[in-house]
């Protein structure tokens, strides 16, 4: 049986604004390109997949995800 779990569209530029980062320390930060970040922001492109999901534990973790990129 397959697993399946809905995972909500992160609001990016909001979790990067949580941050106080600008665009290409959080891009750094997490190992994206500025320039899928700048999609992802402007809604021309969405995350998927592990981004997504990473994206959402960044938003709702902020320490658990410091504690890892520090």
């Amino acid at each position: 049986e397959s697993r399946e779990a809905e995972v909500s569209q992160p609001k990016v530029r909001e979790i990067r604004e949580q941050y106080a980062l600008t665009q290409e320390d959080f891009a750094r930060l997490f190992g994206i390109s500025v320039r899928t970040l700048q999609k992802w922001e402007q809604g021309s492109r969405y995350p998927h997949g592990p981004a997504k999901v990473l994206l959402n534990v960044i938003a709702k973790n902020p320490q658990a995800v410091w504690d890892v990129v520090h």
